[in-house]
């Protein structure tokens, strides 16, 4: 079977949340309100990744957050000791998910395509 993805910034919040309803192991932190608003903080950005089978049925999502690293401290010393332990990059974080909804066996390739468009976006955000 052939999967497509959709990376967004913005969703359907009840369509969203309705997707999330049809599987048990959905959280709160997968809730469209959630990331909108913990992505909208601090100049960070949510994402939401929809996963699609070659009917456009949604088969699996996934929101995270992509933090804007940003200077956390004052002291210049510190400053460099952190710049040398971490590249100061975007960071993408998720809690809960993938969310995965097919009833199928094919979670290893759905995994796969999750991982392709993580790939993806990790290029686009830095």
């Amino acid at each position: 079977m052939k999967y497509n993805f959709k990376i967004l910034k913005q969703v359907n919040e009840k369509e969203w949340n309705t997707n999330l309803l049809n599987s048990p192991y959905s959280t709160f932190f997968q809730s469209a309100e959630y990331i909108t608003f913990e992505g909208n903080r601090d100049n960070n950005t949510p994402i939401f990744i929809s996963i699609y089978d070659e009917n456009e049925k949604i088969v699996a999502q996934l929101g995270l957050i992509v933090y804007k690293t940003m200077k956390i401290y004052s002291s210049q010393k510190l400053s460099k000791i952190l710049k040398f332990i971490s590249r100061q990059e975007n960071k993408g974080i998720w809690t809960g998910g993938p969310i995965i909804f097919s009833e199928n066996k094919n979670e290893k390739e759905i995994l796969k395509i999750i991982l392709y468009a993580l790939d993806k976006l990790s290029k686009d955000e830095h």
